[in-house]
């Protein structure tokens, strides 16, 4: 793709001072208790410092000693049977950033020799996600499955491909299929451990459609597939209301599921869903998108939908009605101006260029803060305490590392291809 940069001359210096701050505060600034994965630790900060060096052409850090820092926390999970969810998605997090920057020539490293006794470990670790119904990009199969994606892609490696063909099979057996729609429960809340149907990507069905169309670009079980994609589409479809009653086109969790007190997930299957990556119109608006590129006859309508959907969104400009606080990729300002800006680049629509450029500006007002992380702080729920905390976070879902990469997408004339472990490219 011919990446182009959306930035104006008048906010170029400005862009590029917030990228420079945010690499002194990641370098001069340690964490004090750090955690080797991708979406909240020291991975996804590698990410950052990884295109930060190429795109800026600073030859000073040592991303092979980061790494090899990184890999040397995760020694406890490497010598133990992967059994725990949160140390197997660490892993295959890992491994995709190594190989990721591998690919893209940021790092000379063999990541056979980190992970050639890995795959058939992370192979089990699939049906133990697919049998307890933890399907997303998160912390869920998606996670792994991006890992067997580089891995055979990049790497040559046949076994990889044949995993990929085995999860496709096992998560078609897991469907739900009714009058022609295809959906998958999941958890949907892990504390009273109730079952549903999530609507967004980070945890729910369109992420699995975004990467099923990854699968389906590489000829795994395409015939399956098709109908995957065609039929998990037109139920999200299915979900559609009318604005006027509601603000947002999409909730984010639904739920027909008989509870033992009869009660139903009534209040999620109304509830406003705000502008962002994680839930909402925009998170499904861009599956839906992406899955009519396909060019199935089935769902040829799907473009106009989808496009009709997402141009809408470009409409919701209020920060307090889409309950938008910080500038993070996860949530936040960036997250929308990203894909808004991927949207321009795969349909030519200039609607999405406006989006993104507005969305950047308000990223940059994000920066508040004196003194501290370039500016930057992010509001986190604590479901504990029951209350936000303000938190000086350095990641790449929810702090400055994610921030810093979309301000270099947004700077440089390079495709940012580091928005796959969000199923965005």
């Amino acid at each position: 793709m011919n990446w182009i940069p959306i930035i104006n001359k008048e906010l170029h210096d400005q862009v590029d001072g917030k990228i420079n701050e945010i690499f002194s505060a990641l370098t001069q600034h340690e964490a004090d208790f750090k955690v080797p994965d991708l979406f909240t630790g020291e991975s996804g900060i590698c990410l950052f410092l990884a295109y930060y060096s190429q795109l800026s052409n600073n030859s000073d850090l040592d991303l092979t000693t980061y790494i090899d820092n990184i890999v040397d926390m995760t020694d406890e999970i490497f010598s133990t049977p992967l059994n725990d969810y949160k140390d197997i998605t660490i892993i295959s997090e890992l491994g995709w950033m190594i190989q990721h920057l591998s690919l893209h020539n940021m790092i000379d490293i063999d990541s056979e020799d980190y992970f050639r006794d890995l795959d058939e470990s992370l192979y089990e670790s699939l049906f133990l996600f697919i049998n307890n119904n933890r399907y997303d990009c998160l912390n869920g199969v998606i996670n792994i499955g991006i890992y067997f994606y580089n891995r055979y892609l990049y790497g040559n490696n046949e076994k990889c491909y044949t995993y990929l063909e085995e999860m496709v099979e096992q998560m078609a057996a897991k469907r739900i299929e009714e009058d022609g729609l295809v959906k998958w429960m999941s958890i949907v809340d892990y504390k009273n451990h109730r079952l549903g149907y999530n609507l967004g990507i980070a945890h729910g069905i369109p992420g699995l459609i975004l990467f099923f169309i990854k699968l389906y670009d590489i000829n795994i079980k395409k015939d399956l597939l098709s109908r995957l994609i065609i039929k998990s589409s037109l139920y999200l479809l299915s979900h559609k209301r009318v604005l006027g009653k509601f603000k947002s086109y999409f909730p984010g969790i639904y739920s027909d599921i008989e509870e033992s007190d009869k009660t139903k997930l009534s209040l999620n299957n109304n509830h406003e869903t705000r502008l962002g990556w994680c839930y909402g119109d925009l998170s499904v608006g861009y599956a839906l998108y992406k899955a009519s590129l396909l060019g199935f006859d089935e769902i040829m309508f799907l473009e106009e939908e989808s496009l009709d959907i997402l141009i809408q969104t470009t409409y919701r400009k209020s920060l307090i009605d889409m309950g938008i606080k910080d500038a993070c990729l996860c949530h936040g300002t960036a997250g929308i101006s990203h894909i808004y800006n991927r949207l321009y680049h795969l349909s030519g629509n200039d609607e999405f260029k406006n989006a993104a450029s507005f969305w950047l500006c308000e990223t940059l007002g994000m920066a508040k803060e004196e003194n501290i992380f370039a500016g930057y702080v992010t509001d986190l729920y604590n479901n504990e305490e029951k209350k936000i905390e303000i938190l000086k976070n350095r990641s790449f879902l929810s702090g400055i590392s994610g921030i810093g990469l979309f301000f270099l997408s947004v700077l440089h004339p390079s495709e940012p291809y580091w928005d796959e472990c969000m199923l965005l490219s």
